[in-house]
């Protein structure tokens, strides 16, 4: 009986101790050990860090760190997702010895933001991060992480262009159209003349004689089985995605 109770107790203890663990992490999605931001804007990213993860469904972190030492970038991102408990998230890891930014997702976050994707959110933070403009950076990764996060899952349908290429893509066809209509116009008045052709002086109906002949043919289809078995091509939930850059 007292083994029982011990162990139930046991039990408990540990069920309160993960869900104050786990709430402890998801209470703070940036962990600023490299001190690369101040009071405001530590408060201003735990806020959008927050309000973007709700908003794409995914964990989305922030980790600045003075040194990795002889681990690699990618091995920390991996490290820092498991001490929050995250399975579906994406972060960005600074490393302020070597001066090197690293992308990463997981899980689902892997599947919304491949290495592609990765490559693209380090070429709109890198000009940030060469200007040590780190709250910008971090604000710029979580912003723009979950709007491709977003779009890779259906919610948003317009692709990522410029404001000079929603211009282009825009203007050219109307100019396009405009001057064709301009050119109809002024070539084709649209003058009200009836004409009436001589169907009975000009007219002509010939008649030929067509037949179909139908050939024995034996036609043999057979059905082919499906190969439902899967190889690669899908990530599975355990891969990690990443990029990563020196500044």
């Amino acid at each position: 009986m007292k083994k029982r109770i011990f162990a139930l107790m046991t039990a408990v203890i540990l069920v309160l101790a993960w869900g104050t663990a786990l709430a402890f992490a998801l209470e703070n999605r940036v962990i600023d050990e490299a001190n690369l931001f101040s009071q405001e804007e530590l408060a201003r990213l735990e806020s959008l860090a927050e309000e973007y993860s709700a908003a794409c469904g995914l964990e989305l972190m922030i980790v600045t760190k003075e040194s990795t030492g002889s681990m690699s970038a990618d091995w920390y991102a991996g490290e820092e997702f498991r001490k929050a408990g995250v399975t579906d998230g994406a972060l960005m890891l600074l490393d302020m010895e070597d001066r090197y930014a690293w992308l990463s997702g997981t899980g689902r976050g892997a599947q919304l933001l491949p290495d592609e994707t990765m490559e693209l959110l380090l070429d709109l933070v890198y000009g940030q991060l060469k200007r040590d403009d780190f709250a910008a950076a971090a604000e710029t990764f979580l912003k723009e992480a979950q709007v491709e996060a977003r779009r890779a899952s259906g919610e948003l349908m317009f692709p990522r262009m410029s404001l000079l290429a929603w211009l282009v893509c825009l203007g050219v066809p109307l100019i396009a159209a405009g001057g064709f209509c301009v050119w109809v116009v002024r070539n084709y008045q649209f003058r009200d003349v009836q004409y009436e052709y001589p169907c009975r002086q000009l007219g002509r109906v010939e008649l030929t004689q067509s037949e179909n002949i139908l050939l024995g043919r034996t036609v043999t289809s057979r059905v082919i089985p499906r190969n439902n078995s899967s190889r690669g091509g899908s990530r599975s939930s355990g891969r990690r995605s990443g990029a990563g850059r020196h500044f």
